[in-house]
């Protein structure tokens, strides 16, 4: 393995085919935040306000 910088993201979990053409998938809290009250797994989000 090539020596890396601190910033650097490594992706060695994805399948070879898909990281060799540019493809990794990825998720964010907005995604997750939408995705869990339609699976029923939390309820929607709160503002919380101070």
């Amino acid at each position: 393995m090539a020596a890396r910088h601190a910033g650097d993201a490594v992706f060695d979990d994805h399948p070879s085919a898909r990281r060799f053409s540019g493809h990794i998938d990825t998720v964010t809290v907005d995604s997750m935040f939408a995705r869990l009250p339609r699976v029923n797994l939390s309820d929607p989000p709160q503002t919380v306000r101070p």
